[in-house]
């Protein structure tokens, strides 16, 4: 690949792949809120207590902490479908969930496949390098791209509707 090829295959690369990451992580913050909502509005319906806890324990938490308690919730304290069949749904939502933090960390936290293999895969594909014991590529087409950012949003979207199922409506102020 001759110097000016490989330099404009580098740049469409880093500004489809940062658009790639963006989305990702922006789509996930929206997702990651709305969790969020569930856990302050089942622990207080006073808005200034929700908005402390926010703030004091739910910003200190990593995400696999807010889907256990996400998860407790869920199982524990849910009145409203305390049988095996909602059980099932839930423990489906929950593993959802933890499939897409997954994948939102190869964003957050991968750098972009810009060595030869990635140039010569583009525009097919774009990999994010992970670094752990050796190197492993995650390759997203836009195909697999469109298909992540709609997983994240049909799963904010059950999670605005056990929202508004599980929590009391005096506790959405």
């Amino acid at each position: 690949m001759e110097d000016d090829v490989k330099k404009a295959t580098f740049e469409a690369i880093e500004k489809i792949g940062t658009f790639y990451r963006g989305s990702v992580i922006n789509e996930w913050a929206k997702l990651e809120k709305c969790v969020e909502l569930i856990i302050t509005s089942h622990l207080s319906g006073d808005p200034q207590t929700r908005g402390k806890i926010a703030i004091l324990l739910l910003g200190r938490m990593t995400f696999h902490a807010k889907k256990e308690v996400i998860n407790t919730l869920l199982v524990n304290y849910n009145e409203l479908y305390p049988n095996k069949q909602q059980k099932k749904s839930f423990t489906k939502y929950v593993d959802a969930l933890g499939g897409v933090n997954r994948e939102r960390n190869i964003f957050a936290h991968h750098i972009l496949n810009t060595t030869d293999e990635g140039l010569q895969a583009f525009p097919d594909k774009i990999g994010y390098v992970e670094y752990k014991d050796g190197s492993l590529t995650h390759w997203y087409t836009q195909e697999l791209f469109g298909k992540l950012i709609e997983r994240i949003l049909t799963i904010k979207d059950e999670t605005m509707t056990l929202y508004n199922t599980l929590v009391p409506p005096a506790n959405r102020k």
